[in-house]
C-alpha cells in the first residue's frame, strides 16, 4: 500500500565539496558583516530610540540699529533705535519712486512695532506676523430686542463713527466708508527669535536652546549657521525664512510680491492674501557610525517650507467706546507653525541583544540559499538531491521490519 500522506524530518547531511563550502561560508560572512556592519555599527542598533517632546516659543523684533546677538541691546530700551527701510523703496507701497517696477498689489504702507504686528501676542505656535490690515470703524444700530435686527453693527462712513445711509458702498476711506487697507512696511526685515526646547524621558534626556547648536537649512541644500542672542537664543530675519522656505510645486524661496500661493488664478500678491508657513526642527543627537554625539549633547536642523492653496486670516477689534463705537482689523499675514520632530537616542543593552536576536536569524538564510543552489541550479544537483532526501514509504517500511525481524530469530535461536 502505497500512502500519500508523509512527515519530512530533518536530516544533516555533510557534503564534502569545495564549491558548495565557499558558497555557503561566504554567504555567512556577509550577513555577519551586514548584521555587525551596518545594523549595529552604522544604523546603532545598540541605542534605544525616541520621538522627542519639544516647546517652542517665537517673538518678533523690527529692524533697528543693535542687533540681538549684542549683549548690551535691549529691545525694552526706551533709547533704541528702529532702522527701517524708507517706504518710498519699498515696490509694494504707494509711495514708491524707486526705478525699478512696482509689485503687482500696492496699499498704503504703515510702520509698526512688535506689539502692533503680532496676533494674538501669546509666543506660541501658530505665531502670527501681520502683512496686510484692513481697519474698519463700525458702530452699533442694533443689539437688544424686541425686535428683529438686520445687523448688529454697521459701517460708519468719511473717516468717523457716524452712520449715513447715503454711503459710497464702491469708495473708499474718507470718500466713502470708513475703512481702509494697508501694509506693514519692511516686515522681511523683521526678526524672528525661536527660543525652544525639547526632552526625551524614557532615555533621560533634556536640552534647550541655550545648551543646543543647530543650524538652517534652505530647500536648495546650503546651511547657515543661525545667529544667536547673548543667551543663545537662535534668531533669523524673516527674508531668510522666505527665501530657504520650500514650496509644494518643488521651487524654493517665496518672494511675497509675487502671485499669492492660493494659485494661477490669483488676482493678490502674497503679502495681500497671506501665507502659512512651517518651521520644522528635526533634533538629533546621534550620527551613523561615530554614535551618541556626546552627554547630554542636542543638535538641531531647522527648515521652511510654505502651504500651497490657503491665505492666513485673523481678526481682531479695538473699542472706541465700548459698546457702541469699534475698529475691527482683518489681519493677513505670515502663519508659521512650529513643528519639533526628530529621535533621540541612547545605548541601551536591551537595544543591541534585540538587535542582535532578530538579526542572528539572517544566518539560517546562507544555509538556504547554498541548499536552493546545490537542488536545483548547480550541475550535480540531481547527486545533492539524492544525498540530502531518503525516500522512506510503506513497502520500505515493511521489509526493513521484515529484515529485522528475520535477524532478531536468526540472534535468538
Amino acid at each position: 500500500m502505497c500512502s500519500k500522506l508523509g512527515y519530512s524530518t530533518v536530516k544533516t547531511v555533510k557534503i564534502y565539496d569545495p564549491l558548495l563550502a565557499t558558497m555557503h561560508y561566504t554567504f555567512m560572512l556577509g550577513i555577519f558583516v551586514y548584521i555587525v556592519v551596518i545594523l549595529v555599527v552604522k544604523d546603532l542598533g545598540y541605542c534605544a530610540f525616541e520621538e522627542p517632546l519639544g516647546t517652542a516659543r517665537v517673538s518678533v523684533q523690527p529692524p533697528t540699529v543693535g542687533t540681538p546677538s549684542d549683549p548690551t541691546f535691549d529691545p525694552d530700551d526706551p533709547g533704541y533705535e528702529y532702522a527701517f527701510v524708507p517706504a518710498d523703496q519699498l515696490p509694494y507701497c504707494r509711495s514708491y519712486t524707486g526705478a525699478t517696477a512696482a509689485a503687482i498689489t500696492q496699499e498704503e504702507c504703515l510702520y509698526m512695532g512688535a506689539i502692533e504686528s503680532v496676533f494674538p501676542v501669546t509666543g506660541g505656535s501658530p505665531f502670527f506676523l501681520t502683512t496686510r490690515v484692513r481697519e474698519s470703524n463700525q458702530t452699533l444700530v442694533c443689539r437688544s430686542p424686541p425686535g428683529a435686527c438686520e445687523q448688529t453693527y454697521a459701517y460708519a462712513c468719511d473717516a468717523s463713527f457716524e452712520v449715513n445711509a447715503k454711503c459710497d458702498v464702491k469708495a473708499k476711506w474718507p470718500q466713502g466708508f470708513a475703512q481702509r487697507t494697508y501694509f506693514i512696511a519692511d516686515v522681511e526685515s523683521f526678526t524672528l527669535l525661536v527660543d525652544h526646547s525639547v526632552r526625551a524621558p524614557q532615555i533621560g534626556l533634556a536640552s534647550d536652546s541655550s545648551e543646543m547648536s543647530g543650524q538652517f537649512e534652505f530647500c536648495n541644500g546650503t546651511t547657515m549657521t543661525p545667529q544667536e542672542t547673548d543667551q543663545g537664543q537662535s534668531f533669523f530675519t524673516v527674508q531668510s525664512l522666505l527665501d530657504g522656505a520650500k514650496l509644494e510645486d518643488g521651487s524654493c524661496g517665496l518672494d511675497l510680491d509675487t502671485q499669492s500661493v492660493m494659485g494661477p488664478s490669483a488676482r493678490k500678491s502674497a503679502r495681500y492674501d497671506g501665507i502659512v508657513m512651517s518651521l520644522e526642527i528635526e533634533y538629533y543627537n546621534t550620527k551613523p557610525w561615530s554614535g551618541p554625539l556626546g552627554h547630554d549633547v542636542v543638535q538641531y536642523t531647522m527648515r521652511t517650507s510654505v502651504v500651497n492653496g490657503t491665505k492666513s486670516k485673523v481678526e481682531d477689534e479695538l473699542w472706541k467706546d465700548y459698546p457702541t463705537k469699534r475698529v475691527t482689523r482683518n489681519r493677513h499675514g505670515i502663519k508659521l507653525i512650529v513643528v519639533q520632530s526628530g529621535n533621540l537616542g541612547a545605548f541601551s543593552f536591551s537595544a543591541l541583544l534585540t538587535t542582535l536576536t532578530g538579526s542572528l536569524a539572517l544566518l539560517a538564510v546562507s544555509t538556504t540559499g547554498v541548499d536552493v543552489l546545490a537542488l536545483y541550479v548547480l550541475r550535480r544537483k540531481d547527486l545533492y538531491r539524492a544525498a540530502k532526501y531518503d525516500l522512506v514509504d510503506e513497502a520500505t517500511l515493511d521489509r526493513e521490519e521484515e529484515a529485522h525481524r528475520k535477524q532478531t530469530l536468526i540472534g535468538g535461536g
